[in-house]
């Protein structure tokens, strides 16, 4: 059995799939994993506030129009960060801590792992996207 991810008739991925998404507290993201999205408080970096809901992880695998796979938390776009010794770093061998922090519409969100794509559900919905088993 898969879990699809659909928003109307859009489907919107497969539910397990690994991406290079990681939460604030450096869990790695899967497609079909459900995150709490807050604000980011540059001042504060450990401080969640400004709690905006729970949104799935995506891809836009079923694209037809010549895209890339792209990986994405519904309703926002994201960039990946990696760290080594506290600084920022490409070198995803040594890096030892590993974070999302999502940029729109003039924001930084923060990423917090509520839900595992393991234990959705047929027909959950959370916002515009809902999962649909095949069997």
């Amino acid at each position: 059995m898969k879990k699809l991810l659909m928003s109307g008739k859009c489907r919107l991925g497969y539910a397990g799939e690994s991406t290079e998404l990681f939460d604030s507290y450096g869990k790695p993201l899967f497609t079909g994993d459900l995150v709490a999205l807050s604000a980011y408080n540059e001042n504060n970096p450990d401080q969640f506030e400004d709690y905006y809901g729970v949104e799935f992880v995506c891809n836009n695998e079923f694209q037809d129009n010549g895209l890339d796979k792209k990986i994405f938390v519904m309703g926002i776009a994201s960039e990946h960060y990696m760290y080594y010794d506290g600084e920022e770093t490409d070198d995803v061998e040594n890096a030892d801590f590993q974070e999302t922090i999502v940029c729109q519409n003039h924001k930084k969100w923060r990423l917090r792992k509520v839900k595992g794509y393991e234990n959705l559900v047929d027909g959950e919905e959370w916002g515009v996207v809902r999962v649909v088993f095949e069997y």
